[in-house]
């Protein structure tokens, strides 16, 4: 069951704060951000432990992938918003579509908003070709980024917008994190799961489809205060 957009009215459990699947009633998160989360933001690496780096002047960056949709949007934007009340001038950059729809409700400040142009995969062959030459020219953009301006973390919504940034930073050795929202994981999350250092899930009977991930946990869906 997935959590209303933000237009919609919230009725019933949901304005309470829980949601409902396969008869079950679950407590939805209203402090969002998990514990290996601060830690990936307070360390660059995992393996290495070390220090992000923020010289004098300069603010820790965290990347949010995913867009198009609210149901991508929205769950980022209430990490976002919780990550600001917890890290001291951390800033955000959003790696999303090239609908207008990202930028009319990406709304936060100190907050960068970048359109790729990937695409999402079809089935019929044709598509093919123009789905590949998106998705490298959205991976050597996010590649450029990383280079220049290295987050402490990539945080991945889902959807077909995640892809390229999940995709480069775990080639880049920066620590990455998949949200999945969804009782079933779209084909996105389930390409990227490999890749990632965490994924975190709404319900506990979609921890079957990351079977193997070694950091694979159920956190709620993340709402945001005002809901």
């Amino acid at each position: 069951m997935a959590i209303p957009d933000v237009a919609s009215p919230l009725v019933g459990d949901e304005k309470r704060g829980y949601a409902a699947h396969k008869g079950r009633r679950y407590r939805l998160n209203r402090q969002p951000v998990p514990d290996e989360v601060m830690t990936l933001i307070a360390t660059e690496s995992a393996e290495t432990q070390t220090p992000v780096a923020t010289p004098a002047g300069r603010k820790a960056t965290v990347v949010f992938a995913g867009g198009g949709t609210g149901g991508h949007l929205f769950p980022a934007l209430a990490v976002a918003e919780a990550l600001r009340e917890n890290v001291p001038g951390v800033r955000f950059t959003f790696f999303g579509t090239a609908r207008p729809f990202d930028r009319a409700t990406i709304n936060l400040s100190d907050t960068d908003v970048i359109s790729q142009s990937v695409q999402p995969l079809r089935m019929k062959p044709w598509g093919w070709p123009g789905f590949l030459l998106r998705w490298s020219q959205s991976r050597r953009l996010c590649r450029e980024y990383f280079a220049a301006q290295r987050p402490a973390v990539v945080i991945g919504s889902g959807g077909f917008a995640s892809g390229p940034p999940i995709y480069e930073a775990a080639k880049s050795g920066i620590p990455t994190v998949l949200m999945n929202p969804d009782a079933i994981p779209g084909r996105a999350n389930r390409f990227l799961a490999r890749r990632a250092s965490h994924v975190f899930v709404q319900w506990p009977e979609t921890q079957s489809a990351f079977d193997g991930h070694r950091h694979c946990e159920v956190s709620g869906c993340p709402i945001r205060t005002q809901f």
